[in-house]
């Protein structure tokens, strides 16, 4: 900032001078922006290009209406990101329940299967013991 700037902005007052240096830098935020959009040859719909106006205030004006539409922009897709992790993640805690019961279930069987084949060795044991008797 130039010290002529600096002073004008020292004579506005601080609330005044806070406003004009935001509005400043956003506006030298969707100037790189479009700057930038322009190099690549890539139109970013909805933004405007405000270097054709030649009044301030229009010019103002316009780089408001590119900062509140790229802002919408955001907001937007932060909530679209966001309700794509929430729903992700209660799918994976979904699966998780879903795991834990199936490992549940497995030992179960598979208690049950160690308990039948444990009374099967036994089984024969006490067949070989009533033939015996019987003959």
């Amino acid at each position: 900032m130039h010290r002529s700037e600096r002073r004008r902005f020292e004579k506005l007052g601080s609330k005044s001078a806070g406003a004009m240096r935001g509005i400043s830098v956003a506006g030298l935020f969707v100037g790189a922006l479009v700057t930038v959009t322009q190099a690549q040859a890539q139109d970013v719909r909805g933004v405007e290009i405000c270097t054709a106006e030649k009044q301030m205030e229009r010019r103002t004006s316009c780089l408001q209406a590119n900062i509140d539409f790229l802002q919408n922009a955001m907001d937007r897709n932060a909530r679209d990101a966001r309700l794509k992790i929430d729903n992700a993640t209660k799918e994976l805690v979904a699966a998780r329940n879903e795991l834990s019961a199936m490992k549940a279930a497995l030992s179960a069987l598979q208690a049950r299967l160690d308990k039948l084949e444990k009374t099967d060795k036994l089984a024969p044991e006490k067949n070989e013991k009533t033939d015996a008797q019987k003959k």
